[in-house]
């Protein structure tokens, strides 16, 4: 009996733990697909008044990166009334800003939001948009920190990014650029970053997209001043530069401008707006700072702009299956394991850089279901499944793509059908994913509780 009463304590306490500190028992798959974009708007301005910069905070959540529960019949909030099976998902979001550090640091702002989602599939096509929510801030010019932590209910799981930031003083100024708002898609008649898609990282088809770029201009006078576009890459090299010479009238307009992405390959880029020819003094200013890169960080989010007549954005481009370098020419290469024989994949993973990439073109050209095309669709869905498999089923840090549920998901596509087990003390969490066309099921299983799905049953 003693040793009885001693195991039942034990897993009591461990039962404890878990609800005090799930990161400790937490899944290690979940590490979310989260992005904090901070944007400005001129606010208040017109030809007698300065603007000021109202901060937007736009906070975006991969909905495939939330936990899933199944709700049934009446528990159904979209539908209290139908026994038709459906699939919630409930986070929040939290905005802290502040100013000063040590113990001089002051909170300045605090925001708030919470969201369920109701869906009836839980098919990871069904769960594959972006959500994101936007917080407005007014502060006074001056340096300030931020972090925004993105927290999900169902699993009690959190993440946190943090930064730093600079609200420019406009005082004194004769014009002035908003910072940029980088969008995938825009109303050309009446844009509004705040009901525009943001722009992500841009994965291109047959028909490579435009960057839509909003922006503000305020000046005091009515006045023709020349807007200089630039992209340059990594490497300071000029990829795109256009100048053009506009009226603007006194006050502020809202304006939209459309960069072409065609001759962009893979990689990561700069946007950069400025104003010239602003009066002597401020034209000197803008060309100087317009002519000087900022050193390029990882962060795009704690880059300053140099003046107010200077606005600089990034954004990356990666087009489906196109390694953007030897690096990911190797991890391309790894993930064919599930689709070339074994001889085949030693003599590509073994070759030197140059013939590997010939073995890995020639091995995809060979399977291009429509050579004719610029694009091949396979290679680009291939890849498109390895990275959800990367994002979705990664569990501490081993590869999504390497799991049992990623050879899976890579190989098959998207389950027709997908039930879900939450685990308990007594028994293991479980998914059965179905395909109704080949009437195959696969079952994985969580034995030991840390993300770790196993295969088990395998048609």
């Amino acid at each position: 009996m003693r040793g009885a009463a001693q195991r039942l304590l034990a897993l009591l306490t461990l039962a404890a733990l878990a609800w005090a500190r799930p990161d400790i028992f937490a899944n290690r798959e979940w590490e979310p697909d989260v992005r904090v974009l901070r944007g400005t708007l001129l606010t208040g301005g017109d030809s007698l008044t300065t603007p000021v910069e109202e901060q937007v905070f736009t906070c975006l959540l991969s909905q495939a990166d939330l936990q899933v529960r199944r709700c049934d019949g009446p528990g159904n909030p979209a539908a209290p009334d139908s026994l038709a099976p459906c699939y919630r998902a409930e986070y929040e979001i939290t905005l802290e800003l502040f100013s000063g550090k040590g113990r001089h640091r002051r909170s300045m702002a605090s925001r708030h939001h919470h969201e369920e989602l109701v869906l009836q599939s839980s098919r990871p096509e069904a769960w594959a948009n972006w959500r994101w929510t936007h917080f407005q801030v007014d502060l006074p010019p001056g340096r300030y920190t931020w972090w925004v932590e993105f927290k999900d209910l169902l699993s009690r799981r959190q993440v946190r990014r943090e930064g730093e930031f600079t609200v420019l003083d406009l005082k004194g100024q004769e014009a002035a650029l908003s910072r940029l708002w980088l969008l995938a898609e825009a109303d050309s008649l009446a844009p509004d970053p705040l009901k525009s898609t943001p722009f992500l990282e841009q994965r291109g088809g047959s028909h490579p997209p435009e960057l839509a770029v909003y922006y503000e201009v305020w000046s005091r006078h009515p006045s023709k001043m020349k807007l200089l576009t630039r992209i340059v890459d990594r490497r300071d090299r000029e990829r795109h530069r256009r100048e053009t010479e506009r009226h603007y009238p006194a006050g502020l307009t809202r304006n939209l401008l459309r960069v072409p992405l065609q001759e962009l390959g893979s990689g990561d880029y700069q946007v950069e707006l400025a104003l010239l020819d602003v009066g002597q003094g401020a034209a000197k200013g803008a060309r100087d700072s317009s002519s000087r890169r900022l050193p390029w960080r990882e962060d795009a989010w704690q880059d300053e702009d140099p003046t107010p007549l200077v606005r600089r954005g990034h954004f990356t481009v990666r087009w489906q299956g196109e390694p953007a370098s030897p690096s990911d020419l190797d991890r391309a290469v790894e993930q064919l394991r599930y689709l070339l024989p074994p001889r085949a994949f030693k003599e590509m993973q073994e070759s030197p850089m140059s013939r590997k990439k010939n073995l890995f073109d020639d091995f995809w050209a060979s399977v291009d279901p429509s050579p004719g095309d610029e694009v091949n669709e396979l290679l680009g869905e291939y890849y498109r499944r390895a990275e959800f498999a990367d994002r979705r089923f990664s569990w501490s840090r081993f590869a999504g793509w390497r799991s049992d549920r990623g050879r899976i998901y890579m190989l098959h596509g998207d389950p027709d059908e997908v039930e879900r087990q939450d685990g308990d003390l007594e028994h293991p969490a479980w998914e059965r994913w179905s395909y109704h066309e080949s009437g195959r099921d696969f079952l994985f299983v969580d034995r030991q509780g840390f993300g770790d799905y196993q295969l088990v049953l395998n048609p």
